[in-house]
């Protein structure tokens, strides 16, 4: 397998001349200083990049960090999909698919899918009440 070099845009040759890593690619001035032997990683902004040694993550933000492999972390207060003014931690204008649908919270976890299906049953089971009592 070719192995192949890493990639610097901006000012910032000097991490990309310090990293034994490959195939990273750093955008703008210390974007992926920190990174030394990491793979994969792609980190845009400035200063942005992971304060761990992390393979195939990404970072895209100033100063934006991630600290975990194959992870993705969108820094900024508002992240915005299909929407030009996000005004919440994350704005999806558009569907959305899922397999699983967590809220969490300080108090917990709770799984909506799972709520949602709950509420159908109990929507059911009153409909079927209510059936039965006007017809009494």
């Amino acid at each position: 397998m070719p192995v192949f070099p890493n990639t610097g845009i901006g000012i910032n040759h000097e991490t990309v001349l310090h990293n034994w890593g490959t195939q990273n690619i750093f955008v703008s001035v210390g974007a992926g200083k920190q990174n030394i032997t990491g793979n994969g990683n792609t980190f845009i902004g400035s200063h942005s990049g992971s304060d761990l040694e992390v393979n195939n993550a990404i970072a895209i933000g100033s100063h934006t960090k991630v600290n975990c492999s194959d992870c993705t972390v969108i820094g900024g207060r508002f992240t915005g999909i299909n929407t030009d003014r996000p005004q919440a931690t994350l704005e999806v204008n558009g569907s959305l698919a899922t397999k699983e649908l967590f809220l969490i919270t300080n108090e917990g976890k709770t799984d909506l899918m799972a709520l949602v299906m709950q509420l159908k049953a109990d929507i059911e089971v009153l409909k079927q009440q209510i059936t039965a009592s006007i017809k009494n």
